[in-house]
């Protein structure tokens, strides 16, 4: 029998055949054609992750709230220039100056002490804008008042929301951005704060020279209401803790902080190691100007250069600190890098010297205080972490204020530099103590995390936060 064979199909059948064949199918591409995807996805990698240190994760509106912060310390550190100048102008008087002080940085002792409990029953966001806008009439209200006592009244108001503010921006970044990127947003926040602490001051005292000191007032008046507006458009979250005043004794609420402080082994290290870091570093600040002026008899430039060095130090641990493992490890190796930074003091009359090594101990500061609100932030509950943070802070800085007081007495006992070489042993005292209450506590940890997922702000977490405020976390 005969095969009969179909007749082939035309050309263009052919062509479209094979087409059809080579659907789905990746054609090899020239050599190099990928390099720039390449190229862009490790720069991508690589910018990413120095883009949220630098400036925050973009979570939750987390970046307006990192851009709050930058315009209420900027504000916050002219107008403090402004204020001072003003009022010794006005005065003459060093008391004055002595008692704006006191009353600018004295309510966070109190706060903490007495009135932490409070603020885990406000909504952290709104609070903070409400205390923004307090402080921005407060400043603008310093324009055209300038008897002394009302100036020091007014800078108490302003030292009390700074203050709340403070505790609270802490437990409210945990609410805006996930753990994941929590190292970041601390190191973001740090990181502005001190930066706007040097162009506050520098830009401060240039317009005060230019125009008079009404005029930063009412600049830094202003700047607080445009950050309490940034806050108003963030997520709302609830207050994570109801109005229950009533079922605890005052006492009880008051000495909670500190009961969860001594509970938790993780936060025992927090509690024995950062009030003598923080003496540790009161000291210092008070020994640092008297040393590089009379011992080393540098300019007012020098110092002025010196100083500065710690903030940029400060700023660049703080980049540093989110790629360092979280660990109490970690934490008190910047303990002791502190106090490594000071040896050129004890030893060199070198400003260049004595510079990088400010520079150094600047570094372990910013490793320190991201270590620290990562392991506040995460091992508290939502409900009780701003009055645990409230008393570490009070406490921490009225230790401080105290090691800044022993200063003087102990360098008229000894020498400057001896000072300054019992301030690096109070940072390895206060690495040592904690080491040993880490090792005593471990395998000892209890598992306490963060906020979960659903009590994060934005996407209709406002109602999931009310309904479990009143539950146990943790």
């Amino acid at each position: 029998m005969t095969e009969v064979r179909s007749a082939p199909a035309p050309r263009r059948w052919r062509r479209r055949r094979r087409l059809r064949q080579n659907d789905g199918v990746r054609l090899r591409r020239p050599y190099g054609a990928e390099a720039p995807e390449r190229m862009v996805s490790v720069l991508s990698r690589v910018l990413r992750p120095a883009l949220n240190v630098a400036i925050g994760p973009p979570e939750n509106g987390f970046r307006r709230f990192w851009l709050s912060l930058a315009i209420t310390m900027f504000g916050t550190w002219a107008g403090a220039v402004a204020l001072t100048v003003r009022l010794y102008d006005q005065t003459g008087s060093t008391t004055w100056s002595s008692l704006l002080y006191v009353a600018e940085f004295a309510p966070t002792v109190f706060i903490g002490m007495v009135l932490g409990h409070l603020l885990d029953r406000l909504p952290p966001v709104r609070a903070l804008a409400v205390f923004e806008v307090t402080a921005g009439v407060s400043w603008l209200a310093l324009v055209v008042i300038d008897r002394p006592p009302l100036v020091v009244t007014l800078a108490f108001v302003n030292g009390a929301c700074a203050g709340a503010y403070k505790i609270l921006a802490t437990s409210a970044t945990s609410m805006l951005v996930s753990d994941e990127h929590l190292d970041a947003a601390n190191a973001a926040t740090l990181s502005i704060d001190n930066l706007m602490t040097l162009v506050g001051y520098a830009i401060g005292g240039v317009l005060v020279g230019i125009y008079a000191p009404e005029v930063v007032l009412a600049l830094n008046g202003v700047t607080f209401l445009l950050s309490a507006l940034l806050l108003a458009t963030l997520p709302l979250i609830p207050a994570p803790r109801p109005v229950d005043l009533h079922r605890e004794r005052w006492r009880d609420q008051v000495t909670a902080g500190a009961r969860r402080m001594a509970g938790d082994p993780r936060l025992r290290v927090v509690l024995v190691s950062l009030p003598l870091a923080t003496a540790a570093i009161g000291m210092g600040n008070a020994l640092q100007i008297p040393l590089l002026r009379g011992a080393v008899g540098a300019s007012a430039a020098a110092i002025g250069l010196v100083l500065a060095t710690h903030a940029f130090g400060l700023v660049f641990g703080a980049w540093a600190g989110p790629f360092l493992p979280r660990s109490t490890a970690a934490f008190l190796l910047g303990m002791v890098v502190m106090g490594a930074g000071l040896l050129p003091m004890l030893f060199s009359s070198n400003v260049p010297l004595i510079a990088a090594g400010i520079l150094v101990s600047g570094f372990g500061n910013g490793i320190v205080i991201i270590r620290f609100r990562t392991t506040m932030q995460v091992a508290t509950a939502p409900r009780d972490r701003a009055s645990t943070i409230a008393f570490i802070y009070s406490l921490s800085f009225g230790i401080g204020v105290l090691g800044a007081a022993l200063a003087g007495p102990v360098a008229a006992l000894v020498d400057l530099r001896l000072a300054i070489g019992v301030t690096i042993g109070l940072f390895l005292l206060a690495a040592s103590a904690g080491a040993l209450v880490s090792r005593a506590n471990r395998g000892h940890y209890d598992q306490v995390g963060g906020v979960p997922d659903e009590l994060r702000a934005g996407g209709g977490v406002g109602q999931a936060l009310s309904d479990r405020a009143s539950a146990p976390t943790g």
